[in-house]
């Protein structure tokens, strides 16, 4: 499990409240470790709406026994890992700190990306293989675009985060 993945999943684990706005952004099999997605993904079941739309409180020792015990380890050691206590944020701290661990999520699929991108064009280079080689040139130009819009919300995150000084506006 990478360190933002457990992040991510420890602060939906101590604050349920941010589940669903998560589950709006980030399906359960975009987190890279197998582990991660399993216990995120038993978060989401939990959390599906019924029949009649509604959403279901979160429950921690329901979900503990939904999943296998190698999750459930997981889930506990999240629970008891030492660090800040997300439960103290304000709603504006909570949003800035989900936004900025989803925004790292994409970073890291980014760059996953670039990287198999570059492996890929260079095979294709050695082995002279112009098609792909024009294909894997137009996804490097798609990745490009995608760490610019990146960047671009990561900045707008970061200003949004900023305390406004008293008596500027």
């Amino acid at each position: 499990v990478t360190p933002v993945e457990a992040e991510l999943l420890r602060l939906l684990l101590l604050v349920p409240d941010q589940q669903l706005r998560v589950v709006d952004e980030l399906g359960p099999d975009q987190l890279p470790s197998t582990l991660a997605r399993e216990l995120y993904r038993a978060m989401v079941f939990q959390r599906a709406p019924n029949d009649q739309g509604v959403h279901p409180p979160f429950d921690s020792a329901a979900l503990l026994l939904a999943v296998d015990d190698e999750t459930a380890s997981l889930a506990r050691a999240l629970y008891a890992k030492p660090g800040p206590e997300p439960r103290t944020l304000s709603a504006r701290q909570l949003a800035y700190e989900v936004t900025r661990l989803l925004l790292e999520l994409e970073d890291d699929q980014l760059r996953e990306r670039s990287d198999f991108n570059q492996s890929a064009t260079a095979e294709a280079e050695r082995s002279n293989d112009t098609s792909s080689i024009q294909r894997l040139q137009q996804e490097r130009v798609q990745i490009n675009e995608a760490r610019r819009s990146l960047d671009r919300r990561r900045d707008e995150t970061r200003m949004l985060a900023r305390p406004v000084a008293a008596g500027s506006a």
